[in-house]
């Protein structure tokens, strides 16, 4: 304020004139093959176009000179004692998108996939064979087509499509193409972004944000292209393995068995195993599955505490059992069950850490020994036959026929 010679030194006319500027700014088309970047706070990205964003969000606004100038249809606005005059080649903009701070590595791991699977020769490739346009949507029509005519596939696909999208739950609003013409979307990141100010200490000025990310078949990211898409097919093996396995139509002939034998199955694992698996799908898809969690979002005992003060709420969050149980999550410990897969794959697939690779090494060497056992059992019963053989059939047989007939004996030896 004092820059511009304020004179009315105050918070109000701070924002206002903060405000009008960034407008300014924003409306102003860039160079031709360049952006204009501008970073503020989200405040005044709030009070400047209405609309609030959290940390590290950007904003992708676009200059719309089809419209008259702001110069023409706003002219100056007075703060204090000053006039902010608008440019004349500064004009209403459009909002293009809201990017969260992983937008951007998303973005690009999109554009990687899609060459990918583009460029594709294997003829396995599950997901390069169902997506046939690469636009990272298998459509009804797609999934038909690759899974065969008939059979179990309008089946195979709605069991797909109820697993992977939970659009009312996770708060993906619902649009008419979806309705009429609903795909698989390759590629999902939710997120929930909650929080709260802390008034008693710092007056508003301490911000504790609550966000866990629910769903992310993204993956982790990486530095270079093959990395980011190596870490794609780590979080849709899932979905790879599960449409492998219902090509199986003699196992899985409806949906109403696939709920049955992917969903609800009972499974023999023990806890711990349920256990790794779990921290497996939180450890790839960077996400929180509640399955073991209870919730931290109440304002019940805390010893969390700021200047001596209790808080308000805890400064964490997450969310209690049941408010998103991960389907995927279900279908993979099904999948285990069924024999589709084992813990051993699913680690060297997903890249889990050391405790699942525990598991699975516990697996192998329980494998190992099952077939040393059969193996040494099978020898162990061959030996007893033999020697049953050798004590009952061979060795009588041998000394009866050398045994020589009393007239072959001559005289002294009779």
């Amino acid at each position: 304020l004092a820059v511009n010679n304020i004179t009315a030194i105050s918070v109000e006319n701070a924002f206002k004139w903060q405000a009008y500027n960034l407008r300014n700014f924003a409306g102003k088309k860039p160079m031709a093959g360049t952006n204009n970047v501008m970073v503020t706070h989200g405040f005044n990205m709030m009070r400047g176009f209405g609309t609030a964003v959290d940390e590290g969000y950007c904003m992708v606004l676009k200059p719309d000179d089809t419209q008259p100038s702001l110069a023409e249809s706003i002219g100056n606005l007075t703060v204090a004692n000053q006039v902010f005059q608008f440019d004349s080649d500064s004009f209403p903009v459009d909002a293009i998108a809201r990017m969260s701070p992983q937008s951007a590595l998303h973005m690009q791991t999109c554009d990687d996939v899609r060459v990918d699977l583009s460029g594709s020769q294997d003829k396995t490739d599950v997901l390069a064979l169902y997506d046939s346009n690469h636009d990272m949507k298998i459509t009804r029509d797609e999934f038909i087509s690759a899974h065969g005519e008939g059979g179990n596939s309008a089946d195979a696909f709605d069991f797909i499509h109820s697993v992977f999208i939970q659009a009312d739950t996770l708060g993906k609003p619902s649009d008419d193409d979806e309705a009429s013409a609903p795909s698989i979307e390759l590629g999902r990141f939710f997120r929930l972004n909650w929080g709260w100010l802390e008034y008693l200490t710092s007056g508003g000025n301490i911000f504790y944000p609550w966000r866990v990310v629910l769903e992310n078949t993204m993956g982790s990211g990486g530095l270079t292209s093959s990395e980011r898409v190596a870490a794609f097919r780590k979080a849709n093996f899932v979905l790879t393995n599960l449409i492998v396995a219902l090509t199986d139509q003699d196992k899985y002939p409806s949906k109403s068995e696939m709920e049955k034998k992917l969903v609800r199955c009972e499974s023999n694992d023990n806890s711990e195993s349920q256990e790794h698996l779990t921290s497996c799908f939180e450890e790839v898809f960077h996400t929180s599955t509640t399955s073991s969690k209870e919730s931290t979002a109440t304002s019940g005992d805390t010893a969390e505490s700021i200047f001596g003060y209790p808080l308000a709420y805890p400064s964490k969050w997450e969310p209690e059992n049941g408010i998103y149980d991960s389907r995927s999550l279900e279908v993979v410990r099904c999948l285990v069950v069924q024999g589709s897969l084992t813990h051993s794959e699913i680690s060297h697939a997903m890249g889990c850490n050391s405790a699942l690779l525990s598991i699975s090494s516990k697996e192998e060497v329980d494998q190992t020994a099952k077939i040393l056992a059969w193996v040494f059992g099978a020898l162990f019963i061959c030996s007893l036959v033999a020697l049953a053989y050798t004590l009952f059939g061979y060795l009588p047989k041998k000394l009866k026929s050398s045994k020589p007939e009393k007239n072959e004996f001559e005289d002294n030896e009779a």
